[in-house]
């Protein structure tokens, strides 16, 4: 009688069983290699958005203000209102998208609709969950969500520098690299290019994220939420420290705590950041917060590097 060679039922369950384990001891591997690819991704925009920076310095003779606002219609909201990022859209080789931008009207005008709904590769970190999309977005004075209204996220942020009338009650601003409305010429940054952050991350939006968990809603107070986010906004903001929890400001935690008002990025261990001299650093999660404040800071005598 002839016998066929084959699996018996056990076998084939033992195989199963071998094959998913190692698919599971596999696949953290894969994941943390894929981050990796990812956090290098995002390095490298950030140091395509340093290059063309410098670019415009060598062009305008200094870095490009933090927000562009001239006033037209009496209220503050009106006129050419638009972020750093926008004046340098032909330094970036996007000089089709300046081209289709009324330079003359806010970034959320109608008008501007078809350029800021434009997502923009330099301006998006992949390691970011977020749909990179505001649907709905809120415009002053009533900051309420116009459905109609749309843009394109921006995953990088300057910093107007740091706040904390905790640790500095009688000096809680301090000025960062670059400035409102003007250029900043380099030689304003004596602390050095080599020690003062120029863009940070600051990513996620549209949604809000504490200390690696999605919140429901937004912030309650009106904060960077409720009209910033989008590349073409100013995308800017008052750094500081946060609690243990990520719920509280002035606390010691610096990077990956809040993204509302906070360094915040989706990498293990703590989020890039860009130099004024054109190069990226990892801040750990971990940093000292005056250290980073040494950082932020464009002008007050300190000298620090990232941690």
């Amino acid at each position: 009688m002839h016998r066929r060679n084959g699996f018996t039922l056990v076998e084939l369950l033992v195989v199963i069983a071998i094959i998913g384990v190692l698919i599971a001891l596999l696949l953290p591997a894969v994941q943390a290699a894929r981050e990796a690819s990812r956090r290098t991704e995002c390095s490298n925009n950030l140091r395509q958005l340093g290059l063309a920076m410098h670019n415009y310095a060598d062009s305008f003779r200094g870095l490009p203000p933090q927000r562009v606002w001239n006033v037209t219609g009496g209220d503050w909201y009106t006129g050419s209102l638009h972020g750093w990022a926008v004046s340098i859209l032909p330094q970036l080789e996007q000089t089709n998208l300046l081209n289709a931008y009324d330079m003359n009207q806010p970034f959320f005008e109608p008008v501007n609709q078809p350029v800021v709904a434009q997502r923009v590769d330099f301006f998006e970190c992949p390691s970011s969950p977020s749909s990179h999309m505001i649907d709905a977005f809120p415009v002053p004075p009533s900051y309420t969500p116009d459905p109609n209204r749309k843009m394109a996220v921006g995953d990088y942020w300057s910093l107007y520098g740091y706040y904390d009338p905790i640790r500095f009650p009688s000096k809680p601003y301090h000025d960062g690299a670059l400035v409102r409305i003007a250029a900043q010429p380099f030689s304003a940054i004596t602390d050095g290019t080599s020690n003062t952050i120029l863009l940070v991350e600051n990513a996620g939006r549209p949604d809000w994220w504490v200390r690696g968990q999605r919140q429901p809603g937004m912030p309650a107070t009106v904060s960077s939420f409720h009209w910033t986010g989008g590349w073409a906004s100013y995308n800017s903001f008052w750094a500081r420290g946060y609690s243990g929890d990520g719920m509280t400001s002035f606390g010691p935690c610096a990077v990956n705590c809040n993204n509302d008002l906070g360094v915040y990025a989706f990498h293990p261990g703590g989020a890039n950041a860009l130099l004024c001299d054109g190069s990226v650093t990892f801040l750990n999660s971990s940093i000292d917060l005056l250290s980073f404040y040494a950082l932020v800071t464009r002008a007050d005598g300190e000298v620090t590097t990232a941690q």
